[in-house]
């Protein structure tokens, strides 16, 4: 599978979030952060986790934060 292909999952989970976001959990989710200068959004939090389980097949938080963190900062 290549880096674009790769991609396009991320986009697609992403969007997907994001539409879930509006109809179902706009009013049951709550947020849990102060900070009104995020590095990144809640949606975007969820899509890198599930990226990370679904694609990368990596299941431990460390694991998913390297690669959040080297993901974030290319």
């Amino acid at each position: 599978m290549t880096l674009a292909d790769n991609m396009k999952k991320l986009v697609k989970i992403y969007c997907y979030v994001c539409e879930q976001r509006e109809e179902k959990l706009q009013y049951g989710c709550q947020r849990f952060s102060n900070n009104n200068r995020l590095a990144c959004t809640d949606q975007e939090a969820v899509s890198i986790y599930l990226y990370c389980m679904s694609v990368e097949r990596r299941f431990r938080v460390k694991d998913i934060y390297e690669f959040a963190s080297v993901y974030l900062r290319s």
